[in-house]
């Protein structure tokens, strides 16, 4: 957004752990992306047969990962999972990541490409913050959540982002 925030988050994730896909939880916090409702983990995907293409909703949230010393009352183990420790957020509530916070990706599965990918909802929380006064920002920042989408023999993909909004995109193009 601006060089500043960048900054700032720069430095809240240089405090954690960071590594590739799959890297662990770890005690003082591992920063992982795709996170808990990252990707395209929770949606699942629609596919049109007469078309042969997928859609797939996924969001591009990192999260928190830490592990802490374990509730010998709740596991055998020596450490579980700290749920008090997921968020990556800036002090004046932005995510640490820039949008598209959320997309829906057409693959076209004849040939094994991807047909088109467009941010997919708003995130009005980030639209309306005020550290984001006089920034341009995209006509859509997306939206993570789960939700995932249908299309229809009608040529049409309806999704929500998980806010209160529904969504309908032509299945060919994405607009």
């Amino acid at each position: 957004f601006t060089p500043e925030l960048r900054a700032e988050a720069r430095a809240l994730v240089s405090r954690y752990r960071t590594g590739p896909i799959y890297t662990p939880p770890s005690l003082e916090g591992t920063v992982v992306s795709p996170g808990i409702i990252g990707g395209g983990n929770w949606g699942g995907t629609a596919v049109d047969p007469e078309t042969g293409w997928l859609y797939v909703k996924s969001s591009n949230s990192p999260a928190l990962l830490a592990i802490g010393p374990a509730d010998p009352e709740r596991t055998e183990g020596s450490y579980d999972i700290d749920r008090s420790r997921r968020s990556l957020r800036l002090e004046s509530g932005l995510p640490v990541q820039s949008p598209p916070y959320g997309t829906l990706t057409a693959y076209d599965l004849t040939v094994g490409e991807i047909a088109w990918q467009v941010p997919i909802g708003d995130t009005p929380s980030v639209r309306e913050n005020p550290a984001l006064e006089g920034v341009e920002l995209p006509d859509r920042l997306g939206v993570s959540g789960a939700p995932g989408p249908i299309v229809t023999a009608g040529g049409l993909v309806f999704l929500t982002g998980g806010g209160d909004a529904l969504y309908a995109v032509n299945a060919t193009t994405g607009d």
